[in-house]
């Protein structure tokens, strides 16, 4: 869950991972199998980030929701600001898409198993 208690937390981490990155990030791939809910402030939090994201020419999707979480995330207007269009059943779903679109092969991305991300962020 991503709420008032860690919202700030989960925010500071995606902004440390794209910084960690360098420049030429296009796309932050957020997989959300074990985020089971949001409050308000969550929301609040996301929609930050996606404008944030927005200001840097980041896309921003995510993978692997629950129905519950879809729910959520429909009703505070997230699906809409997002986009359904980057929402994506695994995470490997997600990262071809971003592959085929950026022509990546030859770019880094052969050879990575596209189910297995190599950063994650811990939320307790």
């Amino acid at each position: 869950m991503i709420s008032h208690t860690n919202a700030d937390r989960f925010l500071t981490q995606v902004r440390e991972l794209i910084a960690a990155a360098g420049p030429g990030v296009k796309w932050f791939l957020i997989d959300a199998e074990a985020i089971i809910d949001i409050d308000v402030t969550a929301a609040e939090m996301l929609k930050k980030l996606k404008s944030e994201l927005k200001g840097k020419g980041i896309d921003l999707a995510i993978a692997r929701t629950s129905e519950p979480l879809q729910r959520m995330l429909k009703r505070c207007e997230l699906t809409d600001l997002i986009g359904s269009e980057h929402f994506y059943p695994t995470v490997g779903t997600g990262v071809q898409v971003f592959s085929d679109l950026q022509g990546a092969v030859g770019e880094g991305l052969e050879g990575r198993q596209l189910d297995s991300p190599t950063n994650s962020l811990k939320l307790r």
